[in-house]
């Protein structure tokens, strides 16, 4: 111990300054009235406080200070300082801003598919051979319009055959389609 009034009794302990106490087994205070109450705990600077195990202190509940001049930490034990702090944050909002435009593009997508589908068509089988019967329609989806039409052309066959297409759009690139063949028995 070393100043007016410092103790230094705890196991391996350092106490430096007036007033300075670290009564405590490695405890190391160093300052004007620093105090380490905790294993192994160091308080750096007038009026600190070390209370917790394990743990550097340089101000005390209401009397914080800043820790200045901070190399960029490298080691993954080092502390990170302010500038990495800010520069991870500005990546993470990026990110995020860029999941964000992806989910609602998403979510547009999916609508505007949903909307395609149910305009999608599906025109009657015609009523005779080598006749064609078609139908139009729109429809919408959570704010997404659809539009879509069919053709149904049946075939001059002895069973009755038709064969058909149709086709839907919900905006953009979305588009739906199908074609296929009906009959009837």
């Amino acid at each position: 111990a070393f100043g007016d009034g410092a103790v230094a009794t705890g196991a391996n302990s350092t106490a430096v300054g007036p007033n300075s106490s670290a009564t405590v087994a490695g405890g190391v205070a160093l300052g004007n009235g620093a105090l380490v109450t905790a294993a192994n705990a160091v308080a750096i600077g007038s009026g600190s406080v070390a209370s917790a195990p394990g743990t550097v202190s340089f101000g005390s509940a209401g009397n914080e200070r800043r820790l200045t001049n901070v190399a960029a930490g490298i080691a993954p034990t080092d502390a990170v300082n302010m500038s990495q702090l800010t520069s991870f944050a500005t990546g993470f909002q990026s990110q995020l801003a860029g999941l964000q435009t992806q989910v609602a593009d998403n979510q547009r997508e999916a609508r505007r598919g949903v909307a395609a589908a149910v305009a999608t068509a599906s025109p009657p089988m015609p009523s005779g051979p080598g006749k064609t019967t078609w139908q139009v329609r729109g429809s919408t989806f959570n704010g997404e319009f659809g539009v879509g039409f069919g053709m149904a052309h049946r075939l001059t066959t002895t069973t009755p055959l038709a064969v058909v297409a149709g086709y839907g759009n919900g905006g953009g690139t979305d588009h739906t389609g199908y074609v296929g063949l009906g009959g009837e028995f």
